[in-house]
């Protein structure tokens, strides 16, 4: 799989625990004490699964998992305890994805995490085969027919200006680096040669039009909902 699960919560314990269970497999597993230090990692790591602890003194759990929700499509595992009905349910309506009870048994953690790992594995997969069509704002890409459209006009993209636009909407929540970018579109290690990437970039936003694609200076780029600014 060769991706990312991201442990959010204060129990450090619990993350030791699912650290040394994936320790021979090609997940790697990262951890954050809060939502605050998470941002980063979800923005910066391509995760395939965010496991969050909410711990029983949080109120605000519901607003944590919007605000994950936002920066990520990924499934979001939440642990509480003594939710009851209630609890659960305003959790899953908020963004999760499943939500487990406190106290559980490390089996039954796992194979909850196997189980969100395959549907999202076998999703994914689902969306690659059949040719998905991505919408943002009003941007269209159709990767079946390998079209482009903003207010249903096509625009016409050299292949790698339409390979950089594919991979940063599939990554639509995400600072991407040039190094990132580089190796998903050049499928080549990347030599710190930021020029290549900032031509094309600039080709991109020359062919898009302004507004698209933002410069976090000392990171990297990030695709903007250009018809969302105009209503801002």
């Amino acid at each position: 799989m060769g991706k990312d699960i991201l442990v959010i919560g204060s129990e450090i314990k619990l993350f030791k625990e699912i650290e040394r269970y994936y320790m021979d497999s090609a997940v790697d597993i990262c951890y954050a004490e809060n939502i605050q230090k998470a941002a980063y990692k979800i923005q910066m790591r391509e995760c395939c699964l965010i496991i969050l602890d909410i711990a029983p003194s949080d109120d605000s759990a519901d607003e944590t998992i919007a605000a994950i929700r936002e920066k990520s499509p990924v499934p979001i595992l939440v642990l509480m305890g003594d939710a009851g009905n209630a609890g659960k349910v305003s959790a899953l309506k908020s963004g999760a994805d499943n939500v487990l009870e406190k106290p559980f048994s490390m089996e039954i953690l796992l194979a909850q995490m196997e189980a969100l790992l395959r549907r999202y594995t076998e999703l994914n997969q689902a969306t690659h085969d059949s040719g998905e069509i991505i919408c943002y704002g009003n941007l269209l890409l159709d990767m079946g027919r390998r079209e482009v459209f903003i207010d249903g006009q096509e625009i016409l993209l050299p292949h790698k200006e339409y390979e950089i636009l594919l991979y940063m909407l599939q990554n639509r929540w995400r600072t991407l680096t040039s190094e990132q970018i580089y190796e998903a579109v050049w499928k080549d290690a990347y030599l710190d040669d930021k020029a290549v990437i900032f031509y094309h970039i600039g080709q991109l936003r020359r062919l898009l039009g302004d507004g698209w694609i933002e410069t976090v200076y000392g990171v990297g780029y990030r695709l903007c909902n250009k018809s969302e600014n105009k209503k801002n």
